[in-house]
């Protein structure tokens, strides 16, 4: 059992997300689970869209030419979310992650002008 949950660990990616345009106080963390294919994102003091606006989280797996989607999200008037998360594409490698500002609804390639938070 002991090598079996050693194992698992092993295959969980996590990454701080840095604040690129966002506030200095935003903080960011992606968990990814490789043998699950999914993952959890925690954000805090990101600051809220408009409505016609999304943040989206994207997954940069050096297999694919363009960052994948993970699904887009909202924070709550304080700036924080907590959201599950996975990705359009099978991932091999989780090398890094991002965040965008999207139109709502989120968008087929990623707006790297837009780009709020990366990190590995």
């Amino acid at each position: 059992a002991k090598l079996r949950d050693s194992h698992r660990l092993a295959s969980f990616r996590v990454a701080l997300l840095d604040s690129l345009a966002a506030s200095p106080t935003t903080i960011a963390v992606s968990v990814w689970d490789n043998d699950r294919q999914d993952g959890v994102f925690i954000v805090r003091h990101l600051k809220p869209l408009p409505s016609d606006k999304d943040y989206q989280l994207w997954i940069i797996d050096p297999k694919y030419p363009s960052p994948v989607d993970a699904g887009v999200f909202q924070v709550d008037a304080k700036g924080n979310a907590r959201q599950g998360f996975r990705a359009k594409l099978p991932i091999e490698a989780a090398n890094q992650f991002a965040v965008t500002i999207e139109q709502k609804g989120g968008a087929a390639v990623a707006t790297s002008k837009a780009m709020v938070l990366a990190g590995s």
